[in-house]
């Protein structure tokens, strides 16, 4: 529909794809990760604008308020009964405001109303009580940020799938490094007397690790490991500290960041298991905690 005449003519509203555009050229001219998670945000936020004005507008011209507009519609939209993926997190209008916000400082557009403190504009959301949760770190959003991000950095496979690991399972540092190859049994993952089914996703991330390792010619059984003055060696403690303090470059203004460690993950993991009618026992087996 932006293609048409009078999109791109009459209404001009094509105007604000070519805008996105320009601002991809300057700050993500590679694409990757973070600039798909920008791009939804703009895209769909712009939509919703053409659709309300039917006309170009300059961007200069566009107010906070009408972002906000935007905000609500689709946080109304997502928590609809009709709709599987719900808005519970108020870091989901953090990061959006951080990326309307990069739009206009990246394009030097001087904004109305933008400008002021994100958390006095999140404040105005005037959201509920208790989408403000304290396990607002691993939203899906946040989660495919982190996978994302990985992706395009050194060690993509064995990050993910360390995250991964963590998220399904809760694993603690000193569980991650007893893991060795032989703890992967097809579908399974084997610790102790614990048989835990992998999802299909870390499966394929688990079996690409073991080619590497193959490939690598890795001498210990280890399942993670780094490589340091050219030889293979096993994980450390301090180095998966580090793979998850690197989480922090995505946003270094958000101090958000630096809760996520294998602790976190495990105490949110087993609250989102008991709150999903998990039972004791069933939370018990699958984490490995102490009851």
């Amino acid at each position: 529909e932006y293609f048409s005449k009078e999109s791109i003519y009459d209404n001009q509203i094509t105007n604000y794809f070519r805008d996105i555009a320009k601002y991809k050229a300057y700050k993500f001219p590679l694409g990757g990760g973070s600039w798909n998670v920008y791009k939804s945000t703009l895209f769909n936020f712009f939509k919703y604008y053409a659709n309300q004005q039917r006309r170009y507008r300059d961007l200069g011209q566009i107010r906070v308020d009408e972002f906000e507009d935007f905000l609500k519609h689709e946080m109304e939209m997502k928590n609809s009964q009709d709709s599987g993926r719900k808005i519970k997190s108020i870091d989901t209008f953090d990061n959006k405001y951080s990326h309307i916000r990069s739009f206009f400082q990246i394009l030097n557009i001087k904004s109305n109303g933008f400008d002021e403190e994100k958390n006095q504009l999140v404040k105005r959301m005037q959201l509920q009580e208790e989408m403000v949760e304290s396990i607002e770190l691993l939203t899906e959003e946040n989660i495919e940020l982190v996978l994302n991000f990985y992706s395009n950095r050194k060690d993509a496979v064995r990050n993910k799938a360390l995250l991964l690991l963590c998220l399904s399972f809760g694993l603690e540092r000193s569980t991650i490094l007893s893991l060795t190859v032989n703890s992967i049994k097809r579908d399974k993952l084997i610790i102790g007397s614990r048989e835990l089914v992998i999802p299909k996703k870390l499966q394929f991330l688990l079996e690409e690790l073991k080619e590497q390792h193959k490939l690598n010619k890795v001498k210990d059984n280890c399942l993670f490991y780094t490589k340091y003055n050219n030889q293979y060696k096993p994980l450390s403690e301090s180095t998966i500290n580090y793979i998850f303090d690197t989480v922090s470059d995505i946003d270094k203004s958000k101090p958000l960041w630096k809760k996520l460690n294998t602790a976190h993950i495990r105490s949110t993991l087993i609250k989102k298991l008991f709150e999903n009618n998990y039972s004791l026992e069933e939370i018990v087996y699958l984490t490995g905690t102490d009851l």
